[in-house]
């Protein structure tokens, strides 16, 4: 699994290790002098590992430093090109404030060709280990 954004708890939550070094995406995103490096860094990991799952969560409500709508994957060419030959968008999640909807959710994006879930198998009537 990849993020692009800062959730680390993710990776706690579902036990599933980072696909990339960056397993917070401060240097990765936020504008200074080596983010282009760390950019080509974090595209160099995802395209030895080709992780399952990458989350986009640059999104009004998910924490940011001082990241915008313009922040999200499509921000960077190199990465965009990458997700969008080799993933396939499978969930959006919206933050809420009150009844309002922020405006950008976050995103998450399954590699293409894996086969599909089996419904009967998902929701909350599943068993959890």
């Amino acid at each position: 699994m990849a993020i692009w954004g800062w959730v680390p708890g993710v990776y706690v939550l579902t036990g599933i290790p980072p696909a990339t070094r960056d397993a917070i995406g401060h240097f990765v995103i936020s504008k200074g002098p080596l983010q282009g490096y760390f950019r080509k860094r974090f595209v160099n990991d995802l395209r030895s590992k080709v992780p399952d799952l990458f989350i986009d969560a640059v999104a009004p409500g998910a924490f940011m430093w001082y990241w915008t709508q313009s922040d999200g994957y499509e921000s960077d060419d190199e990465l965009r090109s990458f997700v969008d030959a080799n993933y396939v968008l499978v969930a959006e999640l919206s933050f809420k404030v009150g009844t309002k909807v922020v405006a950008k959710p976050v995103r998450f994006f399954a590699r293409r060709g894996l086969p599909a879930p089996d419904a009967n198998k998902l929701g909350p009537t599943s068993p959890r280990p």
